[in-house]
Protein backbone atom coordinates (compact mmCIF):
# COMPACT_ATOMS: atom_id res chain seq x y z
CA UNK A 1 0.00 0.00 0.00
CA UNK A 2 1.31 3.45 -0.84
CA UNK A 3 0.48 6.65 0.95
CA UNK A 4 -1.27 7.25 4.24
CA UNK A 5 -3.50 4.46 5.52
CA UNK A 6 -6.34 6.86 6.52
CA UNK A 7 -7.41 4.68 9.46
CA UNK A 8 -8.55 7.86 11.18
CA UNK A 9 -6.49 7.52 14.34
CA UNK A 10 -5.04 10.88 15.37
CA UNK A 11 -1.89 9.20 16.69
CA UNK A 12 -1.30 7.04 13.60
CA UNK A 13 2.23 7.59 12.26
CA UNK A 14 1.00 6.98 8.74
CA UNK A 15 -2.21 8.95 8.38
CA UNK A 16 -2.16 11.26 11.41
CA UNK A 17 -0.09 13.93 9.62
CA UNK A 18 -2.25 13.58 6.49
CA UNK A 19 -5.27 14.47 8.62
CA UNK A 20 -3.49 17.54 9.97
CA UNK A 21 -2.27 15.98 13.18
CA UNK A 22 1.38 16.21 14.12
CA UNK A 23 3.14 13.08 15.37
CA UNK A 24 6.57 12.74 16.97
CA UNK A 25 9.06 11.18 14.56
CA UNK A 26 10.63 9.27 17.46
CA UNK A 27 7.69 7.76 19.36
CA UNK A 28 4.69 8.54 17.13
CA UNK A 29 2.74 10.28 19.89
CA UNK A 30 1.03 13.64 19.62
CA UNK A 31 3.35 16.49 20.72
CA UNK A 32 1.41 17.14 23.93
CA UNK A 33 1.85 13.48 24.96
CA UNK A 34 5.49 13.23 23.94
CA UNK A 35 8.73 13.89 25.76
CA UNK A 36 10.72 14.35 22.55
CA UNK A 37 9.06 17.56 21.29
CA UNK A 38 9.43 21.02 22.82
CA UNK A 39 5.88 22.37 22.91
CA UNK A 40 7.09 25.98 22.73
CA UNK A 41 9.07 25.52 19.50
CA UNK A 42 7.46 22.40 18.04
CA UNK A 43 10.95 21.02 17.41
CA UNK A 44 12.64 17.93 18.78
CA UNK A 45 14.30 18.39 22.14
CA UNK A 46 17.98 17.53 22.52
CA UNK A 47 16.99 14.10 23.86
CA UNK A 48 14.51 13.70 21.01
CA UNK A 49 17.13 14.57 18.41
CA UNK A 50 19.53 12.07 20.01
CA UNK A 51 16.82 9.37 19.99
CA UNK A 52 16.06 10.15 16.33
CA UNK A 53 19.76 9.96 15.42
CA UNK A 54 20.09 6.64 17.28
CA UNK A 55 17.08 5.21 15.43
CA UNK A 56 18.42 6.43 12.06
CA UNK A 57 21.83 4.83 12.73
CA UNK A 58 20.20 1.52 13.73
CA UNK A 59 17.95 1.58 10.67
CA UNK A 60 20.90 2.33 8.41
CA UNK A 61 22.87 -0.56 9.93
CA UNK A 62 19.86 -2.89 9.50
CA UNK A 63 19.50 -1.92 5.83
CA UNK A 64 23.25 -2.32 5.21
CA UNK A 65 23.15 -5.80 6.79
CA UNK A 66 20.17 -6.78 4.65
CA UNK A 67 21.91 -5.56 1.49
CA UNK A 68 25.05 -7.52 2.38
CA UNK A 69 22.98 -10.63 3.10
CA UNK A 70 21.36 -10.37 -0.32
CA UNK A 71 24.72 -9.83 -2.00
CA UNK A 72 26.11 -12.89 -0.24
CA UNK A 73 23.12 -14.91 -1.43
CA UNK A 74 23.70 -13.74 -4.98
CA UNK A 75 27.41 -14.64 -4.72
CA UNK A 76 26.56 -18.13 -3.42
CA UNK A 77 24.04 -18.66 -6.23
CA UNK A 78 26.55 -17.51 -8.84
CA UNK A 79 29.23 -19.80 -7.39
CA UNK A 80 26.78 -22.71 -7.38
CA UNK A 81 25.82 -22.23 -11.03
CA UNK A 82 29.41 -21.69 -12.09
CA UNK A 83 30.37 -24.98 -10.44
CA UNK A 84 27.32 -26.76 -11.90
CA UNK A 85 28.19 -25.53 -15.40
CA UNK A 86 31.76 -26.77 -15.03
CA UNK A 87 30.52 -30.27 -14.20
CA UNK A 88 27.98 -30.21 -17.04
CA UNK A 89 30.75 -29.94 -19.66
Amino acid sequence: MKGPCMCGATDCRSCGPAQGYRCCSVCGKAPEDCEHIDLDTGELTEAGAAAQAKWEAAESARIDAEIEERREGARLAADFWEEACRHAD
